[in-house]
């Protein structure tokens, strides 16, 4: 009986690992690094250049995928389902990172974009507060 409870715990967890991965690869497919700089060029008008490295390297540690694999039309949605097979830890972690900035809680987002559009704009607000 204890041996059967091992195996399928065993079983779970190499699935977990495979769909982990399987979601991974998937958003990653056909995607080349390139340079911070590159990707934000057709943006500059939108979001600075140090907002969008800051945002672009800390959706990129919380999520661990490289920097340069992100582009702006990546959705958050996407990132959480590909974060769901980690419960969640990429989420929760951008949100503690939002916190510590005294950003706030954002609303509805929908790319990475989005997210650095408001990071710029929540910080703007403070300044105007102060």
């Amino acid at each position: 009986m204890a041996m059967w409870l091992g195996v399928t715990v065993l079983t779970a967890i190499i699935a977990l690992l495979i769909f982990k991965r399987l979601a991974r690869r998937s958003f990653e497919r056909g995607r080349e690094p390139q340079p911070l700089a590159e990707m934000h060029a057709p943006i500059r008008d939108q979001v600075s250049a140090e907002v969008f490295k800051e945002v672009w390297s800390k959706v990129g540690e919380v999520f661990a995928i490289d920097p340069h694999l992100i582009r702006s039309t990546d959705t958050l949605k996407t990132l959480a389902n590909m974060d769901s097979w980690d419960l969640g830890e990429g989420g929760d972690a951008l949100s503690r990172w939002l916190e510590q900035e005294q950003l706030g809680k954002p609303p509805a987002l929908e790319t990475v974009l989005d997210l650095a559009k408001w990071v710029q704009d929540a910080r703007a607000s403070r300044k105007d507060a102060s």
